[in-house]
């Protein structure tokens, strides 16, 4: 990852804050996805067979910013994979510039 791209990204340090794989991928998400503040994701029919998967992104300002269907793919995917434990029943939110999910550390 460029440096350029790492200055803007402004993601804290230290031990209040989240793991190494959450940072690193907040910066991933933050390069794929420009403009996105933070990424709601959840699970269409939890409960049944092949839950399908669902994110949306939202900018800082709190409006939506448009995803592609690989786009929501790999985000949910990612931070799925991120955060097993999480408990996917229920939406959760990413927040792109604390590496947090739901305020919660990796």
């Amino acid at each position: 990852m460029s440096a350029a791209l790492n200055k803007g990204l402004n993601v804290p340090r230290g031990p209040a804050c989240s793991s190494p794989r959450a940072r690193r991928l907040a910066e991933f998400l933050s390069e794929m996805i420009p403009g996105a503040a933070s990424l709601q994701v959840g699970l269409q029919g939890p409960h049944t067979r092949w839950p399908h998967l669902e994110v949306t992104a939202l900018d800082e300002a709190g409006a939506p910013v448009v995803l592609t269907r690989a786009q929501v793919l790999t985000a949910a995917r990612c931070i799925i994979r991120t955060y097993p434990d999480a408990g996917w029943q229920q939406p959760r939110t990413f927040h792109l510039r604390t590496a947090l999910l739901d305020g919660r550390a990796a």
